[in-house]
């Protein structure tokens, strides 16, 4: 009868609000998994290539040991001042990525929120 059909159409839209609910939660926590490690991978390699040079530097500065002193105590602080600029930026640059991630974060579970209110109503 109409009572049944009803019920049954019902069951059936629920059911499928239900699945492409999760597909969609499902599908956000792919895309933010990927960019974070996207993100991650960036800030990894920047940070072994800057393992490289502090090894070339240290390598420079044994080699340098042998020159006049007051040159190589020069030498050494300008690329101490490199380094540290260098290094504030990066932690810089982390501190932005973190910042741009938790933005992400919360706006990924502000509309899985969402989701979840809309299939309800």
């Amino acid at each position: 009868d109409a009572q049944t059909l009803i019920a049954t159409l019902r069951q059936q839209l629920e059911e499928q609000r239900d699945k492409l609910q999760l597909e969609a939660e499902q599908r956000l926590r792919d895309a933010l998994a990927a960019a974070q490690s996207s993100a991650t991978g960036k800030l990894e390699a920047e940070l072994a290539r800057q393992r490289e040079v502090e090894e070339r530097l240290r390598r420079e500065r044994d080699t340098l040991a042998s020159q006049d002193s007051s040159k190589v105590v020069r030498q050494l602080q300008e690329q101490a001042a490199h380094l540290q600029a260098t290094i504030g930026k990066l932690q810089c640059d982390l501190r932005n990525a973190e910042e741009r991630w938790r933005q992400r974060l919360a706006a990924t579970e502000l509309r899985l929120v969402r989701l979840r209110e809309e299939s309800f109503v």
